[in-house]
């Protein structure tokens, strides 16, 4: 019996107990939405920098401008956004690829350090 007071207790005030975390979180919410927003508008986003291109990405403006917006949101120097990166694994030995002129060098530096054995 006990029980069942406990859980109905529960029930009934888990709202007002989780009230102010629902507030932050709308809080939050609508803080980033407005920076996506504001990006969006800076950038000039329209509904034809959606459409789809040939793949190739050569003048493709419509990429350029959500990179651009991308690097707005997280205040970044610049993005790199793309569909084609298909795990975080992916996206992170392309930026490695990009950073690191040979992987010899990098792993030589890796096993000097003791970083790896």
């Amino acid at each position: 019996m006990e029980v069942r007071n406990v859980r109905g207790y529960y029930k009934k005030n888990s709202n007002k107990d989780l009230e102010g975390i629902f507030t932050k979180i709308d809080e939050i919410e609508e803080y980033n939405s407005s920076k996506v927003l504001d990006a969006f508008i800076r950038n000039s986003i329209s509904e034809s920098d959606f459409n789809s291109t040939t793949g190739y990405g050569y003048n493709d403006i419509g990429r350029d401008k959500i990179e651009r917006v991308f690097a707005d949101i997280f205040k970044a120097e610049a993005a790199l956004v793309r569909c084609q990166f298909i795990s975080g694994t992916h996206a992170l030995t392309t930026c490695f690829f990009g950073l690191f002129k040979t992987w010899r060098y990098f792993y030589y530096q890796l096993v000097v350090n003791h970083m790896i054995l």
